[in-house]
């Protein structure tokens, strides 16, 4: 602070004072702070380059990450799709079997209904078989009974 007060008294007084030249302060600052940039230059000057580039390199990865999300999208929807294509295969096949299933059981239960009425009128006409076995076998025994006795009677009148 001192050395500008010193400098600005020199000019004042026509003395230019240091004859060495001034190292320039680095970049964005020396034209933020320099005292006699016109308003436009040290707010457009070389700092608005610098900070173009920047905003230029930041776009273009905005715009990367812009595609970027946008494909993403795009194959997200796709295999959305592709699950749905599936879902709506796989409810129609569990759809069609379930209908299926119903209906193969429905049509057990009439066979097993069918099967049980058979088995009863099976096993009636065995019962009836039966009888009409045992009723012929008596009638049988009954008409070898005579003649059994009629042996014994034949064996007595043999004696």
């Amino acid at each position: 602070m001192f050395s500008r007060l010193l400098r600005l008294f020199h000019k004042e007084n026509g003395d230019q004072g240091d004859t060495r030249p001034r190292q320039k302060e680095s970049g964005i600052l020396s034209c933020k702070k320099g005292r006699r940039k016109s308003f436009w230059g040290r707010h457009m000057s070389a700092g608005k380059t610098s900070s173009q580039n920047c905003n230029i390199t930041n776009h273009m990865k905005n715009m990367n990450k812009l595609e970027d999300m946008k494909f993403y999208i795009r194959k997200i929807n796709a295999e959305r799709l592709e699950l749905f294509r599936i879902l709506d295969i796989d409810m129609n096949t569990d759809l069609n079997y379930s209908f299926t299933h119903t209906y193969l059981l429905k049509e057990c239960n009439h066979l097993k209904e069918k099967v049980r009425m058979l088995l009863n009128e099976n096993r009636k006409l065995l019962v009836e078989q039966a009888d009409q076995e045992t009723s012929y076998g008596e009638e049988k025994s009954s008409v070898m009974s005579p003649a059994r006795t009629y042996i014994p009677s034949a064996k007595q009148q043999q004696v």
